[in-house]
């Protein structure tokens, strides 16, 4: 009877060791089903107000006055903002979704180059050999020849590096295309690609361009920069003798209607979410209507 009585209590103990081990199984799954719902709900949310907000944002554009340096908003009762900024300021367009907007006139263009404040800006951020290998391999991945340059790549170079690519011979269709580049890795891009844009120039801005566009732009160093943003933080540079008398340069201009006012290009980038963005939009947009349409989308990313 005693050897009985412990068999049973052994027995007793493993069923209620495995009714408890399925219980909080259960119980584990039960939660992570829960918690994979919650982030699908919360990703779902994420992308209706993502794209309301980019709609909203297009009609505030579209309605709205462009000055040199922001998008002045015309219709109350949509959002809470008097303006929009031009010059990649984050602003909060609705409750947990931000917007940012940046004339391509205050960035480096890809597509309409200059390749000297190219050159300058790569070698402000790494040092002049690096920066002549990046301008050089930069012309012979766009350009429709196959003869490289004294430090860049064509064909034979990305055969000979194992890369099962070789150059565009065409302009950038993304900014990422970047990385593919000789002489170009993810730390490098990472410190340029802020100011460039694959977007067109039809100028220059110093209006809405960043410290290190106007020392590539121009030429300059430090202490002017702080001259032009302290200059333009009380009103806006709309002249070339403002600008000369901020820079101590006379600058040749071959097309001087572009200069000190926006483009029609802009780089557009909405996220929703705080501290981590759970949706993203990046696009680029120009205000200039066809036949059929108010506006048009040149590239659209979304993650």
């Amino acid at each position: 009877m005693s050897n009985e009585r412990g068999s049973v209590t052994i027995l007793i103990a493993l069923l209620a060791a495995v009714i408890l081990a399925l219980g909080l199984s259960f119980n584990w799954l039960v939660k992570e089903h829960i918690r994979s719902s919650e982030s699908l709900r919360d990703k779902a949310e994420a992308i209706i107000k993502t794209r309301s907000a980019y709609d909203t944002f297009i009609y505030l554009m579209l309605t709205g006055q462009m000055t040199e340096n922001k998008i002045l908003v015309a219709q109350s009762g949509i959002t809470n903002l008097k303006s929009i900024p031009l010059d990649g300021s984050e602003v909060m367009i609705s409750g947990g979704v931000f917007i940012r907007v940046q004339d391509s006139n205050g960035r480096l263009s890809l597509t309409t180059q200059t390749p000297d404040a190219l050159q300058r800006l790569v070698s402000n951020e790494t040092d002049p050999a690096r920066a002549a290998i990046f301008m050089d391999s930069f012309l012979d991945w766009i350009d429709r020849d196959d003869l490289a340059r004294v430090n860049g790549a064509e064909a034979p170079y990305y055969r000979s590096q194992g890369f099962p690519y070789t150059q565009r011979n065409y302009d950038l269709q993304y900014m990422e295309e970047l990385v593919l580049l000789r002489g170009v890795d993810a730390d490098l891009y990472k410190r340029i690609s802020p100011f460039l844009t694959i977007m067109p120039n039809t100028g220059f801005n110093p209006n809405t361009a960043g410290d290190s566009v106007l020392k590539a732009t121009l030429s300059i160093d430090d202490s002017k920069v702080e001259k032009i943003k302290s200059y333009v933080a009380k009103k806006t540079i709309k002249t070339m003798p403002e600008l000369v008398a901020l820079t101590g340069k006379m600058f040749y201009l071959e097309k001087p209607e572009g200069w000190f006012t926006p483009s029609s290009y802009l780089d557009v980038i909405v996220r929703t979410g705080i501290p981590r963005s759970l949706c993203k939009i990046s696009t680029g947009l120009t205000m200039r209507s066809g036949t059929f349409y108010p506006y048009f989308i040149h590239y659209w990313q979304e993650e």
